[in-house]
């Protein structure tokens, strides 16, 4: 009596256990990343009411906003970066690239996002000068990128068309190809 007792605790038990790794199975099936596509879509609904909003300078303290009209002359590539994010730093080969082979055609606005704590503005001008990147650099001295528009990776990249509509968002590393394929998407 006592061993039938123990084989159905044992069978009970392990129908249990199967049960629990089934369900955890289904959640995570259903907690699937979204596409990039479908991620694309949802950033760009989030943040398009901030991109305007920013205040961004060049070197000489000159300031602009990417809602002001002189820029959507041409379609804008707008790149933030940090010299504390090595990934967005390797990245910047291939916008160089990219703006010698469209610079004259496309507006680029590489602007470097540093914290003043763990980089400065002058990391990033000592980076530019070593480098020998001839791309506009602006910088984001209000933190306007982590503050209104709540981003806090880096890379990220806006393609914004000529009709100051926002067409494309990364929050990678691109290629000169990719960059290339998107800027051919918004001219």
């Amino acid at each position: 009596m006592e061993r039938k007792y123990f084989m159905k605790r044992k069978r009970f038990l392990a129908v249990g256990i199967i049960a629990l790794l089934l369900c955890n199975l289904l959640a995570a099936c259903a907690k699937q990343e979204p596409s990039l596509e479908e991620w694309e879509k949802a950033e760009i609904k989030r943040i398009k009411s901030y991109v305007g909003s920013g205040m961004y300078y060049d070197a000489q303290g000159r300031s602009f906003q990417l809602i002001d009209e002189g820029l959507f002359e041409k379609p804008l590539v707008v790149h933030y970066w940090a010299t504390r994010s090595p990934i967005s730093v390797k990245g910047l080969d291939a916008f160089q690239e990219a703006y010698e082979k469209y610079g004259d055609e496309v507006q680029f606005l590489m602007i470097n996002a540093f914290d003043g704590v763990s980089d400065t503005m002058e990391d990033a001008e000592e980076l530019i000068r070593e480098k020998g990147y001839t791309f506009p650099v602006y910088y984001d001295r209000a933190q306007n990128l982590g503050k209104l528009m709540r981003v806090e990776q880096f890379p990220y990249t806006l393609f914004i068309g000529k009709k100051h509509r926002l067409e494309h968002v990364r929050n990678t590393q691109l290629t000169a190809e990719e960059i290339s394929q998107l800027i051919e998407e918004i001219r």
